[in-house]
């Protein structure tokens, strides 16, 4: 995952809504959204490659959301799969906070990411590249590959749009096309060691590249006895008509 849009506010309706894109190389092996056959009570995309997700839901209405640390042109981790952490809370009963305070501890053994975890009570955000888990406070946030809410462009362009697009009543439709976005930022660019070209080719909020990718939006509506979870994938980044898939559960 590389953007990560959302409003959280436990007083609302949907808790959580969030909308997010998937980007990554168009060659790589992925799994729909879907329940999991060995782990049924997870609805997630699926990274055939190393076996873990992005961003998914479990059926008591537990949520986690992954992004990748951008950290230059760094050599291969060699070390267990990030997309690993999404399942392993989804799979837990360790309250949110019990479970960053338990991967606080062995984080490093991974390469840099932000991860987002919780439920329509609570929503929690840990990086092993920054200082400790932190609760958050009901509000808008936007999360990209770098520090938490860090001001990059596309990040404060989502999340304006966002905002007004749920102060509008956060009609899916409306929603999806803000992540649809190919405005390439030329200015406020982030220094990610990556060179300013390809800073340049990673700013708009839908990438496009002969390689890589946005390859999926997902949309989460997330209440105290309901989810609604939405799908788009975008076969090489085509944005034609998207397969999409609509999944709902009650709690």
């Amino acid at each position: 995952m590389c953007l990560i849009l959302f409003r959280f506010d436990p007083s609302c309706e949907h808790a959580l809504i969030a909308a997010a894109n998937r980007d990554e190389a168009y060659d790589r092996p992925t799994a729909r959204a879907d329940y999991w056959n060995e782990q049924p009570g997870i609805l997630a995309g699926r990274d055939l490659e190393a076996g873990g997700s992005w961003l998914g839901l479990n059926q008591s209405g537990r949520f986690a959301a992954l992004t990748n640390y951008r950290e230059g042109r760094a050599a291969p981790h060699q070390g267990p799969s990030r997309g690993q952490l999404v399942s392993d809370f989804l799979s837990t009963e360790l309250s949110p906070e019990d479970y960053l305070n338990q991967l606080e501890r062995n984080g490093q053994q991974y390469a840099g990411f932000n991860l987002l975890v919780g439920n329509a009570r609570e929503l929690w955000h840990f990086s092993n590249r920054s200082p400790g888990p932190q609760q958050l406070a009901p509000g808008y946030y936007a999360l990209s590959n770098g520090q938490f809410d860090a001001p990059w462009p596309k990040a404060l362009h989502g999340k304006a749009q966002l905002q007004a697009c749920i102060e509008q009543g956060a009609e899916e439709e409306h929603l999806r096309r803000i992540l649809l976005n190919e405005q390439v930022f030329k200015d406020g660019l982030p220094d990610t060691g990556v060179g300013e070209e390809l800073e340049r080719l990673l700013s708009p909020l839908f990438i496009r590249s002969s390689h890589y990718g946005t390859r999926s939006s997902s949309l989460v509506y997330l209440g105290k006895e309901q989810f609604d979870f939405y799908e788009y994938n975008y076969p090489y980044g085509e944005l034609g008509q998207p397969d999409r898939r609509h999944f709902q559960h009650r709690f």
